[in-house]
């Protein structure tokens, strides 16, 4: 039981102990139950391709989504996050990108992406110092 309860030092006659007891395996099947959900989640976005059939997209991102408020009301109860929406919010986000930045088929957009992705891996490829580097000189 992960160490939890230790039965060396039980106590069977004693309310306390038995409380204590309570506490524990209570926490225990939270933590079991968020870990289950969590190898589920995993499962559901490691499935997402958005060169899947829209209904097998569709259903593998709305399993993920119910998770992850399910992962986060088990952990965080306490915050009141609503659930995210499905292909029409995805949407929605693209098509306020495009009127903000321009579509990503016009080739002198495509070229701004492609000249700011390969800046950032190029300065992902170089080595980086640990610590303070002026403080060496």
């Amino acid at each position: 039981m992960r160490g939890l309860v230790d039965c060396r030092q039980a106590r069977p006659l004693d309310r306390d102990w038995w409380t204590g007891v309570f506490w524990a395996l209570d926490w225990l099947e939270q933590r079991l139950y968020c870990e289950t959900a969590e190898l589920k989640y995993r499962l559901h976005t490691a499935l997402l391709d958005y060169a899947l059939p829209e209904k097998s997209f569709d259903h593998h991102w709305d399993q993920a989504q119910a998770l992850q408020h399910l992962i986060t009301n088990a952990k965080l109860p306490w915050l009141k996050i609503e659930a995210g929406g499905g292909r029409p919010w995805i949407a929605s986000m693209a098509e306020t990108w495009k009127a903000v930045f321009g579509d990503p088929k016009d080739p002198e957009v495509a070229s701004k992406i492609e000249a700011t992705a390969a800046a950032l891996r190029s300065r992902a490829a170089k080595p980086r110092e640990n610590g303070n580097a002026r403080a060496r000189r």
